[in-house]
């Protein structure tokens, strides 16, 4: 393994590289603490650091450190460690990586590290989207697709710190970062075309219709209580509270559009929808 020092010079020129290659991407890399830290696996980014495992960085190339680099800084940049919500973390850290790994391919940022999650066709189905990938993803992912990490081994995004106030904080703090570097990379005319579309989809997202559909119908189910059965939880204690009588949903009216504009896609992805508030929350 190379020493501590030859790996933090390593480093040094990797971010350095990026700012003069990719300075879109290399001026948020400039922007958040990297440190080395043993038994990490490969890298990992709670949105505000980013942590490398010296082993793991001693056996890339340069431009496999290159990569590393971006890859653990586009997480933050595009909010997956703010957007997991209830999602099974490995899962989710697999389509976020599904959809950076080829982004940073498509932009021949870096060279790309074997046994990582990289598929154009998923990439592509899911419309580069780490919510849409999720959707697509297996329970049990096999084997040959990598299993959650930038190299195959282990998770590398970690779920931003602190409530959900502080996170919602954090990533309007991005927003501003992701703004001001690429006005950055703009002004040395070096912001590709590839990268202005992400800017777009970063600082003016896409309303994911299911996510507001599910929010809604989560929001109006009611939860009934009752002093006719004591909680016994706290009877000990002296106490005589309700208990919950179970949660229920009134009558639920769904309109779906079946006009000309609409196809066998769509309809099945709006049948799906309905399954599911059926199913999770019996109306």
């Amino acid at each position: 393994m190379q020493s501590l020092e030859t790996l933090k010079l390593r480093l040094t020129k990797a971010k350095t590289s990026l700012i003069l290659e990719h300075p879109f991407v290399g001026s948020i890399a400039l922007g958040m603490p990297h440190t080395f830290q043993e038994g990490v696996g490969t890298a990992c980014t709670n949105g505000k650091r980013v942590l490398y495992d010296p082993a793991f960085v001693s056996d890339l190339t340069d431009d496999q450190l290159k990569f590393l680099v971006a890859h653990e800084c586009m997480h933050p940049m595009l909010e997956h460690n703010f957007r997991r919500q209830s999602r099974d973390p490995k899962k989710w850290n697999m389509a976020a990586d599904y959809a950076i790994n080829q982004l940073l391919t498509d932009e021949s940022i870096g060279t790309f590290i074997p046994g990582g999650c990289l598929n154009k066709a998923l990439y592509d189905a899911g419309q580069g989207m780490a919510e849409q990938i999720y959707t697509l993803l297996p329970d049990q992912p096999g084997d040959g697709d990598g299993d959650g990490g930038i190299g195959g081994t282990g998770q590398d995004l970690e779920d931003g710190e602190g409530t959900t106030q502080d996170q919602a904080q954090q990533a309007a703090e991005w927003k501003v970062k992701v703004a001001q570097a690429a006005q950055a990379a703009k002004m040395m005319g070096k912001l590709s075309a590839g990268m202005a579309r992400l800017v777009d989809q970063v600082l003016n997202p896409t309303v994911d219709w299911r996510e507001v559909l599910q929010r809604f119908v989560v929001k109006h189910k009611t939860e009934e209580r009752s002093f006719a059965r004591p909680n016994r939880r706290f009877l000990s204690q002296g106490l005589y509270m309700p208990s919950r009588s179970g949660e229920r949903m009134g009558p639920v009216a769904f309109l779906v559009d079946c006009s000309g504009s609409v196809g066998d896609d769509e309809l099945a992805q709006m049948a799906a929808e309905v399954r599911m508030v059926h199913e999770d929350l019996r109306p």
